[in-house]
């Protein structure tokens, strides 16, 4: 095994550990850690020369904003990952006009579109109001999404993907109405969900 191709072992080690970190709040061992599984995943896509540049930008991004303090800096930072994300999957798509054309796709827009509609509501009621950092993430988020469903079917794990980072993004939206024990558990299972979904993307631009 070359130190190239243990890389995606080394996320994958890298997010069990964090999973196992995550708690009621969030910790440096516990940031770092997702940090280093994105990181991880991140310098395979730039080493594997297939991979689009967008994808390892995209990680790197992710990376940065599992790491960065404050919290609003953070969501800056995963909100331009989805958009790199977005882009690599409208330049990559077929177009909105598939939607017309596949009726599986076009179900599928409708419900991320119901989806989006719901968190943004959440969101809005959510104390302390509106952020302004918090929306732009949930719009790149939808972007993100939207764009997947636009994508082949022979890219389904990516399209996959995207919908899990958007479960596990809703996933965390429940948390803080939880008890302190439930609330740990749903961040463990947001975070396994959202590092499969990004390990997904990943692997369906590098395969």
């Amino acid at each position: 095994m070359t130190p190239e191709s243990s890389l995606p072992y080394v996320s994958a080690a890298a997010a069990v550990a964090a999973a196992v970190a995550t708690g009621e709040a969030t910790r440096p061992a516990e940031r770092a850690l997702k940090a280093s599984a994105f990181a991880a995943l991140a310098l395979y896509a730039y080493l594997r020369w297939i991979a689009p540049t967008e994808a390892a930008i995209a990680l790197t991004l992710a990376a940065i904003g599992q790491a960065t303090l404050p919290r609003a800096a953070a969501f800056v930072a995963v909100a331009f990952s989805w958009l790199v994300f977005a882009w690599l999957f409208y330049q990559t798509g077929d177009g909105a006009g598939v939607l017309a054309s596949d009726a599986v796709k076009a179900g599928m827009f409708a419900v991320l579109t119901l989806l989006a509609a719901l968190a943004l509501r959440r969101l809005w009621r959510a104390p302390p109001g509106p952020r302004p950092a918090v929306l732009a993430a949930a719009l790149s988020l939808f972007l993100m999404a939207a764009t997947a469903v636009t994508l082949d079917w022979s890219f389904w794990p990516a399209i996959a993907g995207a919908f899990s980072v958007v479960l596990a993004q809703l996933m965390g939206l429940q948390a803080p109405a939880l008890a302190a024990g439930r609330a740990a558990a749903l961040r463990k299972a947001s975070w396994a969900v959202n590092w499969v979904g990004h390990a997904a993307v990943a692997y369906a631009f590098m395969k």
